[in-house]
């Protein structure tokens, strides 16, 4: 068991490592607070984890990580417990993700960054760089992209059973909490980006966005953004609040024969809607000239709550860390998926800056003049 001495770092003679097999893995997670310590509690039950080690410089938080998780080991910084792990979890502040991953991917271990995966295209880019250098991987943590009733909708959309897809929109609002270092954009908006480039299994094409800071102060507390899929044009937007009074986590599809609302904070968390709008021209005179006027046919049917096996996607997204840890393979859908939501999300403030559409282009944010 990795023990502290009087607060400060730890040497490596007083750490023994637990026997590692082909089927348990040691993982470090960097940053014990909101999400860091939800990664402790459940890599701590998962049978695949042989230790779990809670990295965090404040001295308060490592105590309670021992409190509460008696079976994982603390430690005040990752240098020092490095060579231990086999793959680690950052969840610290955005602004820190490069300086913790870069320093694990070093060190040849895979690593899993919570959202958003960097705060620049260039940083994502370079960390997977020094991954594919020494032969790890990065994976992005978009929770959403684990949640069985995403993976639901996302079958159902294949399936064409909403028809063709006409638009998408989420709202993800709250009162709180004020960050410093990312605005409302980079903290809220990767889930929703992420939700809609998983379901429609594309990336955007172009942005426009908007975004004010309500409260006073220079961060953007409020901000809208539509994304524009080059897949017959299909829309996507969002609405994102720090200053609203409720707490919203919801995502409309709306398409040609069926339409769905996911409410992530209700009871019922999935409905089906058999609801549907056609619109069709009938021709009519007037004053003697014949004109063309649509007409909306609409169809109003049943409300299905859909019957999902659910799983916690935390639990599914950190199982399937660890799994890749023990068994490696080329599948490079979470890192792209990490990189294209922060190609994004750099779009979304370069139009909130210059007022005008931006082109997301692969190489960054391109201005429309």
């Amino acid at each position: 068991m990795l023990r502290e001495s009087a607060g400060h770092a730890l040497t490596t003679t007083s750490i023994q490592r637990r026997p590692i097999t082909k089927t348990s893995a040691a993982v470090a997670v960097v940053g014990c607070g909101y999400w860091g310590s939800k990664h402790v509690r459940v890599l701590s039950g998962l049978p695949s984890v042989s230790q779990v080690f809670a990295v965090d410089a404040n001295s308060q938080t490592r105590d309670q990580m021992k409190t509460a998780f008696p079976n994982a080991t603390v430690a005040p910084d990752l240098a020092g417990v490095l060579r231990f792990v086999d793959g680690v979890i950052v969840a610290t502040p955005p602004h820190n993700h490069v300086e913790v991953a870069a320093l694990a991917l070093r060190a040849g271990k895979s690593v899993l960054i919570e959202k958003p995966i960097t705060t620049s295209l260039r940083d994502a880019q370079r960390l997977v760089r020094i991954g594919k250098r020494n032969g790890a991987a990065v994976v992005a943590g978009h929770t959403y992209e684990f949640n069985p009733i995403v993976h639901d909708l996302r079958r159902r959309i294949v399936a064409g059973e909403f028809g063709e897809i006409r638009y998408l929109h989420s709202e993800r609002l709250n009162l709180g909490l004020y960050r410093t270092d990312v605005n409302v954009i980079w903290d809220l908006a990767p889930h929703d980006i992420s939700i809609m480039n998983f379901l429609l299994n594309e990336t955007p094409r172009s942005v426009r966005a908007w975004g004010v800071s309500c409260a006073g102060g220079n961060m953007i507390d409020v901000a809208h953004f539509q994304l524009e899929y080059p897949e017959n044009g299909i829309v996507g937007t969002g609405f994102n609040s720090w200053t609203d009074p409720r707490r919203v986590r919801q995502l409309t599809i709306v398409g040609s024969k069926k339409m769905a609302v996911f409410d992530d904070v209700a009871e019922e968390k999935l409905k089906i809607f058999d609801h549907s709008v056609k619109l069709q021209t009938i021709p009519v005179t007037r004053s003697a000239v014949a004109i063309d006027l649509p007409a909306a046919t609409y169809n109003r049917g049943d409300v299905i709550i859909p019957k999902i096996d659910y799983e916690e996607p935390l639990h599914i997204e950190d199982r399937k860390f660890v799994e890749g840890l023990l068994n490696p393979s080329r599948d490079s859908t979470q890192t792209h998926s990490g990189v294209e939501v922060v190609r994004v999300l750099e779009a979304i403030d370069l139009s909130i800056a210059t007022g005008k559409p931006v082109l997301v282009k692969n190489r960054g944010a391109v201005p429309v003049h």
